[in-house]
This record gives C-alpha cells, sequence and structure tokens, in this order.
C-alpha cells in the first residue's frame, strides 16, 4: 500500500482504501471535493454533530503511540479553567489560549498536541488539551504541573484551576468526543453563554498529521467491501460509522479498536476477492 493524501477528500478515477492510526476510510470513485457553499454562517450556539464527527475522525487518524515511539516522551492531559465568578469572553479566551500553547512551544521545544473548548454549568469556559512532553519520569511531570499551574496564573490574570496528569489518547479521545447532544450527560458543555457572540472554533490538531496507506479497489470490490464494513458496524457497536446519504454507496470509516487487526483483515478480504 503506497502513502497518500487522506482518501476522504480524493478525487480519483478508482474507489481508494485507507488507513490511518484507528482509522479505516473507504471512498467511492470520482469523489468530487467543490465545495456546494450554504451562504453566510449563522451564530453558533452549540457544539454542532457535523464538529464532533471532524473531531473523531481527525483523532482517530492520528497515531499517538507511535509519536511516541518516535519521539520518546509520554502524552500528559491538561485542563486549565477560569474562576468561578469570571467570564473572559470570547476574545479573552482565544487571546489566552494563544499565550498558553506558545508558552507550552517554548516550555518543550515544540508545539504536538490537540486542545478543545467546553463550558461550566455557570457558564464559564475552560480547555481540556492532550500535550506531548518529552519526560516521562513523576518529578518532571510534577515540575510541570507547577509550571503550568504559574504560567496560567500569569496569563488569565488570577489564581484559577489548573489539571496536569497523565492519560491515553483513547481515554482523552473519548472523554472529550463524549455524548454531544444538548440533552446529553455533557450537553451543558457544548451550549454557548448568551454573552458571548462568536466562539470560533471549539478545537484543533496542532503539530500533528495524519499517516494514510492507501490502495486502489475496484468498482464490484468497493460495494462488496462497503456492504461488509456496514454489517460490521451493525454487529460490534464499539466502531464508529460515518456513510454516505446518497443512494449509490458513498465514502465511510471505521474507528477500529484494533487498527492492526482490523487493517489486515480487510486486505485479506480484498485480496480473497482478486484471486
Amino acid at each position: 500500500m503506497a502513502a497518500q493524501s487522506c482518501p476522504v477528500a480524493h478525487k480519483s478515477e478508482t474507489a481508494v482504501l485507507g488507513f490511518s492510526g484507528r482509522v479505516c476510510a473507504v471512498v467511492p470513485p470520482r469523489l468530487s471535493t467543490k465545495g456546494k457553499g450554504g451562504g453566510l454562517r449563522g451564530e453558533i450556539r452549540g457544539w454542532s454533530a457535523a464538529s464532533r464527527r471532524r473531531l473523531l475522525f481527525g483523532l482517530g487518524c492520528l497515531d499517538f503511540e507511535g509519536e511516541v515511539r518516535r519521539h520518546g516522551g509520554q502524552w500528559v492531559s491538561v485542563m486549565v479553567s477560569y474562576h468561578e465568578n469570571h467570564d473572559p469572553g470570547p476574545v479573552k479566551l482565544r487571546d489566552d489560549r494563544l499565550k498558553l500553547l506558545d508558552a507550552i512551544r517554548y516550555r518543550v521545544g515544540v508545539r504536538r498536541l490537540v486542545w478543545k473548548i467546553e463550558f461550566h454549568r455557570h457558564g464559564g469556559p475552560h480547555l481540556h488539551l492532550m500535550v506531548w512532553v518529552p519526560f516521562t519520569s513523576s518529578s518532571q511531570l510534577r515540575a510541570f504541573r507547577s509550571w503550568t499551574w504559574a504560567k496560567w496564573e500569569a496569563i488569565s490574570g488570577r489564581r484559577n484551576y489548573v489539571y496536569v496528569g497523565t492519560a491515553t489518547a483513547r481515554v482523552f479521545a473519548t472523554y472529550i468526543s463524549a455524548d454531544y447532544t444538548m440533552n446529553g450527560r455533557k450537553g451543558y458543555q457544548y451550549r454557548v453563554p448568551d454573552a458571548w457572540q462568536h466562539v470560533g472554533r471549539w478545537w484543533a490538531i496542532v503539530g500533528m498529521e495524519a499517516r494514510w496507506t492507501t490502495r486502489p479497489v475496484s468498482d464490484p470490490a468497493f460495494l462488496k467491501l462497503h456492504r461488509v464494513l456496514r454489517r460490521h458496524r451493525q454487529a460490534n457497536a464499539t466502531y464508529k460509522i460515518r456513510c454516505g446519504r446518497s443512494r449509490r454507496p458513498g465514502k465511510m470509516w471505521l474507528l477500529a479498536n484494533d487498527p492492526v487487526a482490523m487493517q489486515g483483515s480487510v486486505n485479506k478480504y480484498l485480496d480473497s476477492l482478486t484471486d
């Protein structure tokens, strides 16, 4: 399989199967990437389902464990918040976030992280981050925790809450992409306060890229593979999927618990179709 760009954004004469991180994606031939347009964007009052799907897809495509194997170090989970009675507003939150990310870059020597905004019940915002750091010892983690407390106090202007601890990428991704519905368990964390006019970005991936391996797929094999993956989705609720809505099977992706086994099984099935 060849390394190529993201298969769900390609335009090819043949169907494409791709793997990156925990994601298995299959795309029909001649998929147009031209946007349809939707006019002026309305006021954002909550985190949309489409944004959540993009976050799940983006995190699933990353190989967090591979980053540790290549660069050493470890991933740490960081949460910074404001005082309960203090709402900084979207402009200050954005400025504070940029200052914190720049400070982290100077501290660890590189900026390799994921961040996401959430809101408290009282309406104030907080930031969740998954940050790569070049150390693994507990003493260095304590030093980084103390540094983060002091840096966030200097940036935000007061003594606010900060959490720093170790966490696996899968646990972090599961938490920040949990029930996003307005009535769900974490629904209140995705409602925009009335005083806010513009939220801006809800999340971003910084300093990392997906590493896709792809292979072309014939039209008959694409249709069979599409059906197999749909049945697999129905039989196993631990896989997430995104399907096209047209009459013809469209692009879709699966989020696998065991990506190595998933890739081996899918490739073996496609090879059996060509024998």
